[in-house]
């Protein structure tokens, strides 16, 4: 049955192209979707005749819509994209992992480029290789190749920039040091020594490495020996796994998606200079996409918008509706045809295949896990129900956890389950004044929660259907005593650690249950998160106050200066690693700030 509201706006919704965002009853952004046609769209949700088990899900939480009118459809697909990123809707796909996968990337039209890591490309005319399977496997690669190859390493002005004096890395043969002998023609035979071995052309490198071991070998340095058999062993190693799969100068992404009910999975295998060079696999729970073609859209536009590299050709195993646009979209980003297509027949089928394999392993041994994880949530929560006599299931429980050293930097976190998930939107954290008294902090912090929670304060006016206290009796009876201060009567126990003892108020005796119970395991979840989340919190506070006493006996470091070293550098051995132009790079530090940073801390004995 449709609310009125609703009903209202979707007599109301525009023809026009546009970004439609549905909200729950709390005003939270749930989902947010594109259309071409806003009045098409959002009304098709409501069709009794398209409404899947995915859709109904979506549809019993939309307390209200809204929505954005676009000039087009590939503003509304860009609009999109970034609300998402935004407002990470529980309902959409959003990549997790904003690193991405590593690059290696290198600028031949540079006078002296280096070889750097990137986690994103950037059409900027450099090459970049890779992705990479994680940091450590592309490092290795930049290791051997300037090994062979030597680039330099710092951030110098070369051209501009005089009496420049050369580093240790010139001194141990890993740099050319162009800051002496600014021959371009020699520097740019090791960066297209380094470009064709990242093509992979790897026989050169495997060679010099042979002679390198050999004759270090035949010199008794037998260590150097075996360092560079190590390295041997790592490019067929990393080679071997870059399985040759289709012609040379062939760069592809093969995309397959598969779903059941809400859960997702999408397979990449990228492919570079026909080389199988990496696979990515993604879940994403809570989906509620009418098909796998809107989920193949949603992350075609956040992968490669994002900054990954864009291939000349992506094939999926669904076309999305909106294919031209999406190709539009790389072609503008990317500055060439880009081509999304299906594959029928032929090496790119089974390349097809192979990713919908994978994808689909992921899925039944992903999509089992959370059954049983989803079963002893719902188990251990109508426990917790019939052990601690609630009315209800509880479906939000607060717990609170005070953390200090010796009475120092005191503070506390409020850490929240909602149907025994952690909600991180809604967790607090308070700096507490009490000092080194445990009983007292807690009834502070109990205090300012339900003191907010009593005047409606946005971020605190949810009441909990079970309060947690982490500590014994003592804790709980201080906790207790605010409740009855507010004359609130919310559901409240403790819980010890040490036992895992269970305090319910008047109860003379703790409860304690055996360590594998579902209704102890989602207390434990709680409090464990509520330590972590304090702990954590304490220490950033701690390294704040640390670095700040430092930084005030600086002479020319003031307030401002001072928070955008604390926000750069978070530690004191941070600042004292870095190097003098990257304390010039902080916000507000000039050279002279920087060199007096500079000093103090290489001349401060620890």
């Amino acid at each position: 049955m449709i609310s009125n509201n609703l009903s209202d706006i979707l007599k109301k919704l525009p023809n026009e192209s546009g970004v439609y965002i549905y909200f729950d009853a709390n005003g939270t952004v749930i989902y947010i979707g594109k259309a071409k046609s806003l009045k098409n769209r959002v009304r098709s949700y409501f069709s009794s005749t398209e409404q899947n088990y995915k859709t109904r899900v979506l549809i019993s939480n939309i307390a209200d819509i809204n929505y954005i009118v676009t000039a087009n459809e590939l503003e509304a697909l860009l609009l999109e994209n970034n609300l998402i990123k935004k407002y990470k809707p529980k309902y959409n796909i959003l990549l997790k992992d904003d690193k991405g996968y590593p690059y290696l990337r290198i600028n031949p039209k540079e006078s002296f480029p280096k070889l750097e890591l990137a986690r994103k490309i950037k059409y900027d005319g450099a090459l970049y290789f890779g992705p990479y399977h994680g940091a450590t496997s592309a490092k290795i690669i930049q290791d051997i190749a300037t090994e062979i190859y030597p680039l330099r390493t710092c951030s110098y002005d070369i051209i501009n920039r005089k009496n420049i004096k050369p580093c240790l890395k010139y001194h141990i043969n890993r740099c050319p040091a162009p800051c002496l002998n600014k021959d371009i023609a020699l520097y740019q035979k090791n960066v297209k020594g380094i470009i064709s071995f990242l093509k992979g052309n790897d026989s050169d490198v495997q060679e010099i490495l042979k002679e390198k071991m050999n004759k270090a070998s035949e010199n008794l340095e037998f260590e150097r020996a075996a360092e560079i058999r190590d390295k041997l062993i790592t490019i067929n190693e990393i080679l071997n796994k870059q399985k040759i799969v289709l012609d040379k100068n062939k760069n592809i992404d093969i995309i397959s998606v598969i779903t059941r009910d809400t859960y997702g999975v999408i397979c990449s295998l990228f492919i570079r200079s026909g080389r199988l060079i990496g696979v990515n696999t993604i879940e994403q729970e809570n989906l509620t996409y009418n098909d796998e073609k809107q989920l193949i859209s949603q992350y075609l536009i956040q992968h490669y918008y994002d900054g990954a590299y864009i291939p000349d050709e992506i094939i999926t195993n669904y076309l999305p509706d909106d294919k031209e646009i999406i190709e539009q979209l790389l072609c503008d980003i990317k500055g060439k045809k880009v081509s999304v297509k299906l594959a029928m027949r032929g090496k790119k089928y089974e390349l097809l295949l192979m990713a919908k394999r994978n994808a689909r392993e992921r899925l039944e041994k992903s999509y089992k896990s959370i059954q049983y994880k989803e079963s002893r949530i719902t188990n251990g929560l109508e426990k917790l129900k019939n052990i601690l006599n609630l009315k209800n299931t509880p479906e939000r429980i607060e717990c609170f956890d005070i953390s200090h050293i010796q009475g120092t930097d005191t503070v506390a976190s409020m850490v929240v389950l909602t149907n025994g998930t952690p909600d991180k939107k809604e967790y607090r954290r308070f700096k507490v004044h009490q000092g080194n008294n445990d009983y007292a902090s807690m009834q502070e912090v109990v205090s300012r929660r339900f003191n907010d929670y009593l005047s409606l304060k946005k971020g605190f006016d949810k009441p909990p259907d079970l309060v947690v206290i982490d500590g014994g009796i003592g804790q709980l009876n201080s906790a207790i005593d605010v409740l009855k201060q507010l004359n609130l009567n919310f559901k409240i126990i403790g819980l010890a650690e040490k036992l895992e003892e269970i305090y319910i108020p008047h109860s003379p005796v703790p409860l304690i249950l055996e360590r594998n119970d579902s209704a102890l395991q989602i207390l434990q979840t709680i409090r464990d998160e509520a330590h972590r989340f304090a702990i954590t919190y304490h220490k950033s506070l701690r390294n704040k106050r640390s670095i700040s006493s430092t930084l005030d006996e600086i002479t020319g470091i003031g307030s401002k200066r001072k928070k955008a070293l604390i926000k750069t550098f978070f530690t004191v051995s941070r600042i004292k690693e870095a190097t003098l132009e990257e304390l010039e790079r902080v916000e507000g530090m000039n050279k002279k700030s920087a060199q007096a940073v500079y000093e103090y801390y290489k001349n401060k004995k620890d």
